[in-house]
């Protein structure tokens, strides 16, 4: 039992003990509605804010997924606009208490170690994401490769088999479906943009496309080439000459899709100058941002400015998946050739509404609330005045 107006759960004062808020708030009784004085109130919101932000960035330096620009995008969006000045609000209401100005004090000093450790995070995650100029020549070949001889074959290797994924099975309902294409593509890809060499890139892909591959029954014998390859005799069954066919088949079909990647891919060369890019639809952390979400390691020139609010399926949560959120418009400044393929392919994109990026040629002026049309001004940058704003 206690007496009115004590905590049931707190120990007898002389078992008390004095410890650092930051290393155990997470195990801090919540069980209890207290209201606090203002400068108290202050200092546990900010301590409280510290210790969140603390865990994510330990949760975010424990994940050990594959880098990508996106994740990349995402972790740098866990900083958002504002924190900063908030966390430094709350200090400076402590301190009007000034028994707790030492309190204060460590905090901000905490706050500025852990924003510190932030910015070192993002750049080591930076220099494990695939390299921008090999992944832009790459993803366009990739993008030429549809509607081409190499790609329809793979297409129909997936129909011969069913379509059916051998390695996504399912507890439940049916298993996912299998686009051999996309699969070959998406290994190159990754492969090229990591700068590993044209026969690596094939090899990771035929070693993919074999998980998928390798002893699969064929179930549609129209999708077969034709003529075939073999001669039916000598096979116990039409089953057995199909699958023969099928094993015989597949292999090529991959080497035949690496090559023509191959003759298509070219590393985009690197420009000294940068242009200044207004960006919707800030940050680049929806799935479909993926393609452009490498523009999120560029330096933003001067705060960010509300723009409007994005539904689900286009905002990240803290949890790193997609969720709604509010949306913001930034000024980075991005290279030079990279901009103006960006202001190609959207000029031949018109569905893919709101597109991210905006721009326009030197000297054009278009006045008008930031965020509120699609105008926007793009500018040439020299690579020295883009090292000073960083």
């Amino acid at each position: 039992m206690t007496s009115p107006g004590t905590c049931q759960y707190s120990k007898p004062a002389d078992q008390a003990a004095t410890y650092a808020l930051l290393e155990v708030f997470g195990r801090v009784c919540k069980k209890c509605a207290i209201v606090l004085p203002t400068a108290p109130d202050a200092l546990w919101r900010a301590a409280a804010f510290a210790a969140h932000r603390r865990e994510v960035l330990d949760r975010a330096l424990a994940d050990h997924k594959p880098r990508t620009w996106l994740g990349h995008a995402r972790n740098a969006a866990r900083h958002d606009p504002g924190d900063d000045e908030q966390v430094e609000q709350w200090p400076q209401q402590a301190r009007t208490d000034a028994a707790l100005a030492d309190d204060a004090d460590t905090l901000a000093d905490a706050w500025r170690r852990l924003t510190a450790d932030h910015r070192a995070f993002l750049d080591a995650y930076a220099a494990d994401c695939p390299e921008v100029e090999a992944y832009n020549g790459a993803r366009d070949a990739v993008r030429r490769s549809t509607g081409f001889p190499q790609r329809r074959a793979l297409d129909q290797v997936s129909a011969a088999v069913g379509k059916v994924s051998r390695t996504g099975e399912r507890m439940y309902g049916p298993p996912p479906e299998l686009d051999a294409g996309a699969l070959v593509c998406g290994v190159w890809l990754a492969a090229r943009s990591r700068s590993h060499s044209a026969r690596r890139a094939a090899d990771l892909a035929r070693k993919a496309a074999g998980a998928e591959l390798a002893g699969a029954r064929v179930v549609d014998v129209t999708h077969l080439p034709v003529p075939p390859r073999t001669s039916g005799s000598g096979h116990e069954s039409p089953s057995s000459w199909a699958d023969a066919e099928l094993a015989l088949w597949w292999p090529d079909a991959v080497e035949q899709m690496c090559k023509r990647l191959e003759e298509d891919f070219e590393a985009e060369s690197a420009d000294a100058t940068s242009r200044l890019l207004l960006v919707r639809n800030w940050p680049l952390t929806g799935t479909r941002d993926a393609p452009v979400a490498y523009l999120a390691s560029s330096p933003v020139l001067g705060p960010v400015v509300p723009h409007g609010y994005r539904e689900v399926g286009d905002y990240v949560s803290w949890s790193g998946g997609d969720t709604a959120g509010p949306s913001f418009s930034a000024v980075v400044a991005a290279p030079a050739h990279l901009v103006a393929k960006l202001e190609k392919e959207q000029a031949v994109q018109l569905s893919y509404q709101p597109a991210p990026v905006h721009g326009r040629r030197p000297g054009h002026r278009r006045h008008g609330r930031p965020g509120g049309g699609r105008g926007t001004a793009a500018c040439g940058v020299p690579a020295a005045a883009r090292r000073r704003r960083r």
